[in-house]
């Protein structure tokens, strides 16, 4: 069925973007019609048998892709990496170490594994069943780790289990490398992390930095990125998808400073070098300050889509759409995500640009056409 779709869409990150934004069409057009009554009733009054047609026949390939999302065929990361720059790795370098990166399947881990490639380093990829950081013990890790000097660990969730995944999937690790003698250990947390933290998230991802904080025997680094933006990430292909509907939602957000994914990956790619001196918890973060309603903006811009207009979505029907996020655990939107958009995500510029050792990419929004 996903192959079909592919077929009809000319590519696979294409029919990825389209089966999201039928999901969400088919989710929000309920919710937009809570937040502006007769919405949906003006648009009937102008009915015809063929814009019924219309709708039967797009209701029904969007109830497909709902299929195909839900069943797991249609996953909204693109399974491949980002090309690395090619000056990452300069001639008369020395390569890097063997690095180990856990969660080298996802967004940013399988992007991390082709930029650490491109500097020469040996990259393993531990995955399930053997490395699985809540169920393995830390022995039996050590194990996979042998050899390895650099462990960097790029998993995390935003539903579940939180604390077995931020706490244990730490836990283990640092034990772990205790065992196989790795020299450093580079943990991906995220912007506003913190022990007394605001969300389960953001108070199980600090708990997770005060065990890093407490490690002697070997060196740390914690690399705490904002919202990330780039091709094949579940936040990017959702906001993509709202930006592109006939009626835009407006979702209100605190300050955010989104990060580009070539930004990102180059400054945990640099932490794990030992010959580049780094701080040990560096913020990973972009050069603007928005609001999120800018970055549908910049994301519809850069599709060159024409929306009809937009709709500022109340308190009522936002939580709805978390609800449902989270209910089906279908993309990235739930009540963590939505608390953590309100609040906002900033950061310090200035240890960003440290970390990096060069300029910005250009503009972050732009930078995702060359993922095109």
């Amino acid at each position: 069925m996903f192959a079909i779709l592919v077929e009809v869409c000319g590519g696979p990150d294409r029919a990825r973007f389209w089966a999201a934004y039928a999901c969400v069409f088919t989710v929000l057009t309920p919710l937009m019609a809570i937040s502006k009554p007769g919405l949906l009733d003006a648009v009937a009054a102008q009915g015809s048998a063929g814009l019924v047609l219309q709708r039967a026949v797009f209701y029904a390939l969007a109830g497909v892709a709902l299929g195909l999302l839900l069943a797991g065929q249609c996953d909204l990361a693109s399974d491949r990496p980002r090309p690395a720059r090619a000056a990452q790795h300069r001639r008369g370098e020395r390569a890097m170490s063997a690095v180990a990166v856990i969660g080298a399947r996802g967004f940013v881990g399988r992007n991390v594994v082709a930029a650490l490639e491109a500097r020469g380093a040996t990259v393993r990829r531990p995955a399930r069943p053997e490395c699985d950081l809540v169920c393995t013990p830390p022995e039996d890790l050590a194990r996979g780790l042998a050899g390895v000097e650099v462990v960097v660990n790029t998993v995390g969730a935003l539903a579940g289990p939180l604390e077995a995944v931020h706490l244990d999937g730490v836990r283990n690790p640092i034990q772990a490398c205790r065992h196989a003698g790795v020299r450093r250990l580079v943990h991906v947390s995220a912007i506003g992390s913190a022990p007394g933290g605001a969300t389960r998230y953001w108070r199980t991802k600090g708990a997770a930095e005060s065990l890093l904080y407490a490690i002697t025997e070997f060196d740390d680094r914690i690399v705490r990125p904002a919202l990330v933006v780039g091709p094949g990430g579940a936040s990017t292909a959702l906001f993509s998808a709202l930006s592109a509907l006939p009626v835009v939602p407006r979702v209100p957000s605190g300050p955010l400073r989104p990060v580009a994914l070539d930004d990102l990956v180059e400054t945990i790619a640099r932490t794990a070098d030992f010959g580049i001196p780094t701080s040990r918890r560096v913020d990973a973060v972009g050069p603007d300050v928005m609001v999120l309603d800018s970055v549908v903006k910049a994301l519809g811009a850069w599709l060159g889509t024409c929306p009809f207009g937009r709709l500022a979505l109340g308190a009522g029907p936002l939580s709805l759409l978390a609800r449902v996020g989270g209910a089906l655990g279908v993309g990235p939107m739930n009540a963590e995500a939505l608390a953590m958009l309100s609040a906002g995500a900033t950061g310090d510029v200035a240890s960003t640009i440290e970390a990096l050792g060069r300029r910005f990419t250009p503009s972050t929004l732009p930078a995702l056409r060359r993922g095109r």
